[in-house]
């Protein structure tokens, strides 16, 4: 069987989904889906999505005596722990190998037990649409209420800092600045839906933009609360609402809220501005 991990944050762990959906909507045989609870998205599968669409499902702590040892065998001079139950461990590198030489990932259905754990894409259905179960109806909810505000020209803005680092060097403030007042000046009346991972950038925004953007309020940035993974799927899918999206540079997050409803993306970058 395939047990299909993902590693990373929201767009990260949505890529790997999408793959793995797509890969067994093409095969009748069932496959494993670990969901990990980590620092990067500490909330279950189930707080995202209604369902799981025929794969079995396990929630994953990441925590416990496994999680313990697991850390200590990467302490130099420890001798590894043969805890593995697969025949084959396909990680980032190995993903990213296998693309490139043309490999049939369909073929991972006649292995015995193989774990795929990354963050990469690694297949797509030939149909090409993006494949992700129904959001949990918490979660539906609450972009309703955002969207139903919408005016009818509106851009979606996704300002990424946190710990994104080619974002911030790249994707500066200043230059999605340029582009807001550039879209303001050219295309009014325009109105924006703002996402950003930093508290300041938005209160920078809205005070300087005061009648031209929307936002989630009461929104956490603590990554390590399952509130938090919640209010970054909310955000994603009320960007994936809008006209087009503004987004930065190297963000899985940009790159899948435009993605899952085919619009027009323009990454904020020094030699992109209008």
């Amino acid at each position: 069987m395939i047990t299909i991990q993902p590693i990373g944050g929201l767009g990260n762990r949505l890529r790997v989904l999408h793959s793995a959906l797509s890969l067994h909507s093409g095969n009748d045989k069932p496959f494993r889906f670990i969901w990990p609870r980590d620092g990067h998205m500490n909330c279950s599968y189930h707080d995202l999505f209604k369902n799981h669409q025929g794969f079995i499902l396990k929630d994953a702590s990441g925590v416990g005596l496994k999680g313990l040892i697991n850390k200590i065998k990467i302490i130099p001079g420890f001798k590894q722990i043969g805890l593995s139950n697969y025949s084959i461990i396909y990680d980032d590198k190995k993903i990213i190998e296998l693309k490139k030489n043309g490999y049939d990932f369909n073929r991972l259905f006649e292995m015995t037990s193989v774990l795929i754990k990354t963050h990469q894409w690694f297949y797509t259905a030939e149909h090409g649409r993006f494949m992700m179960p129904e959001p949990a109806v918490e979660i539906r909810e609450r972009v309703k209420k955002i969207t139903d505000t919408y005016p009818e020209n509106i851009i979606g803005i996704h300002i990424r800092m946190g710990d994104n680092r080619m974002a911030q060097k790249l994707s500066t403030l200043d230059l999605f600045l340029l582009h807001i007042e550039n879209e303001i000046r050219l295309n009014y009346p325009v109105h924006f839906f703002l996402s950003t991972d930093s508290s300041k950038t938005e209160e920078i925004l809205l005070d300087k933009f005061p009648d031209y953007i929307t936002v989630q309020t009461n929104k956490s940035l603590d990554r390590s609360t399952e509130k938090s993974a919640k209010d970054a799927f909310v955000d994603m899918l009320c960007l994936s609402k809008t006209k087009k999206i503004i987004g930065s540079y190297h963000s899985s997050f940009s790159d899948i809220a435009a993605i899952l409803s085919g619009l027009e993306k323009k990454i904020v970058e020094p030699d992109n501005v209008e």
